[in-house]
């Protein structure tokens, strides 16, 4: 069996345990068949994305509780793809030059971790909805290119309510990132993104070309991002986890698409089930 180093002793606690790296080696001069499981491979998990908290100015757009069903429903349920996490480390080094070789005698001078630029993308949905909310979201919420302000300083909800300051928290959301493991119980990895803001609305472009055919467009969107790392983040994926009810993922057991044959099909007097009474004599005959 391998040896799994826990969550409780794990220096990064609330985490995935792991696999101690001190047994279990295969690629010496023999393999140890007795260890043979300890070479489990890593992985990589698809992610969550849940939406945190959405921008203050939102609640001043019309209709805004559908608004903020339409972001929770494009942060959390529709993208085709998020990318652009990370969080990795990276060193630089430097040094005086030793003898006449070109050889170096280096120290650290700088370590980094790398900045994320999260990126969703979704395959477009009927009348450019998605296209149609980003750019919207943007004009009203971020900057309004004719008039240099947000566009949510017009709107007489903005205005009843005697135009309050816009700092950060009223243009940018709040994104929590969770990787979870194979089990869906512990974090391997997480992110809490705040600040963020899309660079873009999605293209709006026009063609025509003699033998086009149609295509669906893909929207690609990258955002700011203002990331945190560490327990505190590792808590809140937890708990997120933790409130999974992991009894209903049972894909078998999907309500059908329909649970009865519709009225107007019913009424047509022919079919597959008709025709088990027509081709015989009435029972009584």
């Amino acid at each position: 069996m391998p040896v799994l180093i826990p969550t409780q002793t794990n220096p990064e606690a609330l985490r995935t345990p792991v696999l101690d790296l001190s047994v279990g080696g295969q690629q010496g001069i023999l393999q140890n068949p007795l260890q043979w499981t300890s070479s489990a491979p890593y992985v990589r998990q698809k992610i969550f994305a849940i939406l945190v908290s959405a921008p203050g100015l939102i609640k001043f757009m019309p209709n805004y509780q559908q608004q903020i069903a339409a972001l929770k429903s494009l942060v959390e349920l529709m993208p085709q793809r998020i990318d652009g996490l990370a969080s990795g480390l990276t060193w630089d080094y430097d040094g005086p030059l030793v003898g006449h070789a070109g050889e170096k005698f280096v120290a650290p001078i700088k370590g980094s971790r790398a900045v994320s630029a999260p990126v969703f993308e979704w395959s477009d949905k009927y009348g450019m909805a998605v296209t149609r909310f980003w750019t919207e979201y943007g004009r009203m919420l971020i900057l309004d290119p004719d008039l240099g302000v947000p566009g949510i300083v017009a709107a007489p909800a903005y205005i009843s309510a005697k135009s309050p300051p816009i700092l950060p928290e009223q243009q940018t959301m709040t994104i929590l990132f969770v990787e979870p493991d194979v089990t869906m119980t512990h974090v391997t990895n997480a992110w809490l993104v705040t600040n963020m803001m899309p660079l873009t609305g999605g293209d709006i472009i026009g063609k025509r070309e003699m033998g086009m055919s149609g295509e669906v467009p893909t929207v690609t969107i990258e955002f700011t991002a203002l990331t945190q790392i560490g327990k505190a983040v590792n808590i809140l994926s937890q708990n997120y986890l933790n409130s999974l009810k992991l009894q209903d993922m049972r894909p078998l057991e999907l309500k059908g698409y329909t649970q009865a044959i519709s009225a107007d099909i019913k009424a047509v007097a022919i079919g597959l089930a008709a025709e088990v009474s027509a081709a015989v004599l009435p029972a009584n005959a």
